[in-house]
């Protein structure tokens, strides 16, 4: 599934979850948490590990990573009543039943998977809870500085590439994706998901007020 596909999804069950749990925030939250592995996993598989690995599912396509969002989600919850994490890990776990990922690869690393090198499973998890815990926390107290940062990282390392020259991967990677972006079955599922979505804010727009 294309990565629009993926973000329309995720902004259906976002605004379901808006609906329930009366925060329009889970909208962006579901809908990034529906694009994260592709915005993780192609850069790092396509670009930085290209000439070894050249593979865009891998370490954010797990099972082991959508889990560990979602229990840490489940426990901001529990302590600060904050459903927003959740909504990343909903998003995510969209993400990877629409993919259809082989088990092998879902279930990595606790299974061989053929595109990565194993990993031992324990540290696995624990760079995934690190990775997760400082993220939300960063996001939760200077969420202005990490966007900032962000696009500062962002714009560094276009002018890097643009500098470098654009690697093979890359250029491989676009080449093969740009005649495949648009047919017609997928042009149709984006009319019916941008119709159901316009249906869902126009409803969340006299169930949700806005709190002062």
């Amino acid at each position: 599934m294309l990565i629009f596909q993926h973000l329309l999804l995720g902004l259906v069950l976002g605004i379901i979850i808006a609906l329930i749990a009366r925060k329009p925030m889970a909208v962006l939250y579901t809908g990034f948490g529906s694009i994260l592995p592709d915005l993780i996993d192609k850069p790092l598989g396509y670009i930085v590990l290209g000439e070894s690995l050249n593979w865009g599912r891998i370490y954010a396509h797990t099972l082991v990573f959508t889990l560990i969002i979602c229990i840490i989600g489940i426990f901001c919850i529990i302590k600060y009543k904050d459903v927003l994490l959740l909504c990343v890990g909903v998003g995510c776990l969209s993400h990877q039943i629409t993919d259809s990922l082989k088990f092998n690869d879902w279930m990595y690393p606790f299974t061989e998977a053929v595109h990565m090198p194993h990993m031992n499973p324990v540290i696995f998890c624990i760079i995934c809870i690190v990775i997760t815990s400082v993220s939300y926390l960063l996001w939760k107290k200077y969420s202005n500085w990490c966007v900032v940062s962000g696009i500062i990282v962002v714009v560094g390392g276009l002018i890097w590439y643009l500098i470098n020259g654009i690697p093979v991967a890359l250029d491989g990677y676009i080449t093969r994706m740009l005649p495949n972006l648009f047919p017609s079955y997928e042009i149709v599922c984006l009319i019916v998901s941008c119709i159901i979505i316009v249906s869902l804010i126009y409803i969340m727009k006299f169930k949700i007020k806005p709190t002062n």
